[in-house]
């Protein structure tokens, strides 16, 4: 099936409802663009030292340097600056997207069907950062925030790994830093764009896509969509629609239904709510990197829950591992159920799997929501 194809069947994603109208976006572009000159004589060779040219020049950004095309911002890149960017290169977009290459479309085709064309400026606008930050001044810690152009945060965490210091933004591995523009520099980024930071609330992050309706709708019936609009950080292990609707079966909480929420056992229904979200703000790769084998987590019930982490190959972003968590009625079941979090994922039957989004690391200024395929039992 060809990307037309593809494209006339996918439904506008969650994103491009939240950035709004391309109005927007241009307003945007043009705040941070310049009027720039015809080349010829008079440039100097700085301006052909700036950042449009270095990327156009290595064959690995061309993915990127294609969406800087789609999305106008060449010339604002063009522009004395500085900006520091980061950059997923082309090998950003192999592992899961590869299996849907049959009819020769690119990797990166696949990446804009995955989160819909009109959302597209917001993951570029949000790998740009106004100045210039060489990332290997920063200090050691987790979650140390930098303002995009696009007026979200990022989140860069500087951690050791044996003797060897790691770079990550928004969890995502840093490969190569600081590499050198004459209007700022480039830090390749090994995870394709990382989700953009659109909400102030992990509650409004949740609210505004539709795979999160039940767990939603329970937040509202026991008034923790208060708590999750507080200052934070959270980390919020959010059940999908379908295994949410399913949890009757292992917590004895009747919720098959939005109704059926409406007129739950609020004490019952909150406790397990609780049980999906923890203090703090954790990506993906914080809980891979924090643990050798099992740990525990105290969640905002009280209670502890268990993950384990494991290498994951093949999917978004390649170089994740995957998490699998254990609340502590999980591990009395004879079968040990477990939640994992599905990296991508658009729960939808009419749509194949190239029309699915990432739903792993969503950030808002209070936390981040990943998506898990299970629940957790307390």
């Amino acid at each position: 099936m060809t990307i037309m194809r593809f494209t006339h069947h996918i439904r506008q994603s969650r994103l491009s409802l939240a950035l709004g109208s391309l109005v927007a976006w241009t307003a945007l572009v043009t705040l941070y663009s310049c009027t720039k000159t015809v080349a010829g004589a008079t440039q100097d060779s700085a301006y052909y030292g700036r950042l449009p040219f270095v990327i156009k020049d290595n064959s690995t950004y061309s993915d990127y340097y294609s969406a800087l095309q789609t999305t106008g911002l060449l010339d604002s890149l063009s522009s004395p600056g500085p900006y520091t960017v980061l950059l997923p290169n082309n090998d950003a977009f192999n592992g899961w997207y590869a299996q849907f290459t049959n009819d020769g479309a690119s990797l990166f085709d696949y990446f804009i069907l995955s989160v819909g064309q009109p959302a597209l400026p917001g993951y570029i606008f949000y790998t740009i950062l106004g100045g210039a930050h060489d990332l290997r001044t920063l200090p050691l810690g987790d979650n140390q925030e930098l303002t995009s152009i696009q007026g979200g945060k990022v989140y860069i965490s500087r951690y050791l790994s044996g003797t060897d210091t790691v770079s990550t933004v928004n969890g995502q591995m840093i490969i190569s830093l600081n590499n050198h523009a004459s209007n700022g520099a480039i830090d390749v980024v090994t995870g394709a764009l990382p989700n953009p930071q659109i909400y102030p609330t992990v509650f409004q992050t949740l609210q505004s896509d539709t795979n999160f309706a039940y767990f939603t709708a329970a937040l509202k019936v026991t008034h923790l969509d208060a708590v999750l609009e507080g200052p934070g950080p959270f980390t919020v292990l959010a059940p999908m629609n379908s295994s949410f609707k399913n949890a009757g079966k292992l917590t004895g909480i009747n919720t098959s239904s939005i109704d059926s929420l409406l007129v739950a056992d609020t004490a019952k229904l909150s406790q397990l709510i609780r049980y999906h979200i923890l203090s703090g703000r954790y990506f993906l790769n914080d809980f891979r990197r924090r643990t050798t084998d099992t740990l525990a987590l105290t969640m905002l019930n009280g209670e502890t829950m268990k993950y384990v982490t494991g290498a994951t190959p093949g999917y978004f972003p390649k170089t994740a591992t995957g998490a699998l968590f254990y609340g502590l009625g999980n591990l009395k079941l004879s079968y040990n159920s477990y939640a994992s979090i599905s990296y991508l994922y658009q729960e939808n039957p009419d749509l194949n799997g190239a029309s699915r989004g990432n739903r792993s690391d969503l950030p808002a200024a209070n936390g981040v929501v990943h998506l898990l395929n299970g629940i957790l039992i307390p």
